[in-house]
C-alpha cells in the first residue's frame, strides 16, 4: 500500500539492543535498516546511508520465535490485533480507519522522564499526551501526528527533539491510542489539537515561553489552522507531510476519507489547508520528501507558496514521514531552522 504502513509495523517492532548492536557494527558497512514493504516476501532492503543518530537500527527479534520468517508472519498476522475499529465520520458517513490502539513503546523505554497527561476538551472526550521535558530546554514542541498512528510511534522524531534541547508534548487525538472511541471525528481534530496546545501554553518552567507547533500528515491540518490564528506563545511552525486536493486515491484512505477527490470537500473549512496557509504570518519550515507517494510533494509545495511569513522548504528523501531515519540530513536541516528561530527572538 503506502509507505505509512510499513512505517507504522517497523516502528512498532524495532527496538534497542545494545548487544545486537555491537554485532552489527562489526559488520559494517550496513548501518541503517528501512523495511519498505509490509509483505512476508518482500526482503527487507539495507542501505549504507550515514544514518541519523536517533534512527532506529533493527526489526526487533519476537521473543521464542527464532526464524525471521516466522517472526515477519507473526507480525502480520498480529497487525489486526494493534490496531483499533476506529473510523473518521463526516457529515457524509464514515470510511473505516484503523488506528492503533496499543501504545508502545513508551518514552521511558528509551531512558527519557515523562508525564502522562489526561486533556479534556470542551465536549467532555479525554485524550491522552505526554510531556517529556528536556534538561535546560530552549522552547516546547507541540506535535500533531498524522492519521493511522498514535503518539507512541513518532519516537524517533521526539527523541531527536528532546536531545536537542526541546520539550515535547505529544497528544493522541479522540479515537486513538487510549482515547477510545468507536470513530474518530475530522470535526472534533482541531479541538483536540487545540486543547493539547492550551495545555502547553499555561506550563511553567524551562522552554515553556516559547512555543513551535509540528505537524505531521494529516496533523499538518491543525497546525496550519493554530499557527493561522496567532496563538500566544507560539513563535514558528513546522509541518512535513502537508498536502493539498491533489492527492492519490490512497490518501482519502489513509485521512479516513471515501477513496475519490471528492472527499477532500468533506474535510471542515477550519481545517482546511488552502484556506489557513495564507494566513500564516510566523517562521514556517516545510518538510517533505521527493520520495514521497502519499502526500506528493507538488502538493507541499503548493502551500508553501500561499504562505506570506518567512519560510523554509527543506527537500528531503524517504517515504511518507519516515525522513527522520532515512535522511541523514534530515537533524541538520530541521536544527537549523529552529535555532534560527529560537536564536533571533
Amino acid at each position: 500500500m503506502s509507505a505509512n504502513l510499513p512505517l507504522i509495523f517497523s516502528r512498532w517492532t524495532l527496538y534497542k539492543n545494545e548487544k545486537h548492536d555491537a554485532e552489527l557494527a562489526a559488520q559494517t558497512p550496513i548501518t541503517q535498516i528501512h523495511q519498505t514493504h509490509l509483505t512476508p516476501t518482500m526482503p527487507i532492503q539495507y542501505h549504507a546511508r550515514t544514518p541519523n543518530r536517533y534512527a532506529t537500527s533493527r526489526l526487533a527479534r519476537i521473543k521464542g520465535i527464532r526464524s525471521t520468517a516466522a517472526r515477519r508472519a507473526f507480525a502480520l498476522l498480529a497487525l489486526p490485533l494493534l490496531t483499533g475499529c476506529g473510523a473518521f465520520a463526516t457529515d457524509s458517513g464514515i470510511y473505516p480507519l484503523p488506528t492503533v490502539r496499543i501504545v508502545f513503546p513508551p518514552p521511558d523505554f528509551f531512558g527519557l522522564d515523562y508525564e502522562t497527561l489526561e486533556l479534556e476538551t470542551p465536549r467532555g472526550a479525554v485524550n491522552f499526551a505526554w510531556f517529556i521535558p528536556a534538561e535546560n530546554a530552549r522552547a516546547t514542541i507541540v506535535f500533531h501526528h498524522g492519521a493511522v498512528i498514535n503518539r507512541s510511534a513518532m519516537f524517533d522524531t521526539y527523541r531527536l527533539l528532546n536531545a536537542n534541547g526541546l520539550n515535547v508534548l505529544i497528544h493522541d487525538y479522540e479515537g486513538f491510542g487510549e482515547s477510545f472511541s468507536l470513530v474518530a471525528r475530522l470535526e472534533t481534530v482541531l479541538e483536540d489539537a487545540d486543547t493539547a496546545l492550551a495545555i502547553a501554553q499555561a506550563r511553567t518552567g524551562a522552554g515553556t515561553e516559547k512555543i513551535i507547533i509540528f505537524g505531521s500528515s494529516m496533523g499538518t491540518m491543525p497546525a496550519f489552522a493554530q499557527a493561522a490564528n496567532m496563538p500566544d506563545k507560539v513563535v514558528a511552525l513546522i509541518v512535513e507531510g502537508s498536502f493539498n486536493q491533489s492527492l492519490p486515491a490512497i490518501a482519502y484512505i489513509l485521512l479516513g476519507l471515501q477513496p475519490d477527490p471528492v472527499s477532500f470537500s468533506l474535510i471542515p473549512d477550519e481545517l482546511d489547508p488552502l484556506l489557513n496557509a495564507p494566513q500564516v504570518q510566523m517562521p514556517t519550515l516545510f518538510m517533505h520528501s521527493r520520495e514521497d507517494l502519499t502526500t506528493p510533494i507538488s502538493g507541499a509545495r503548493a502551500l508553501f507558496d500561499l504562505v506570506p511569513a518567512e519560510k523554509r522548504f527543506e527537500e528531503l528523501v524517504g517515504g511518507h514521514i519516515a525522513s527522520v531515519t532515512a535522511d541523514p540530513t534530515y537533524e541538520a536541516k530541521l536544527m537549523s531552522f529552529i535555532d534560527d528561530v529560537l536564536d533571533g527572538e
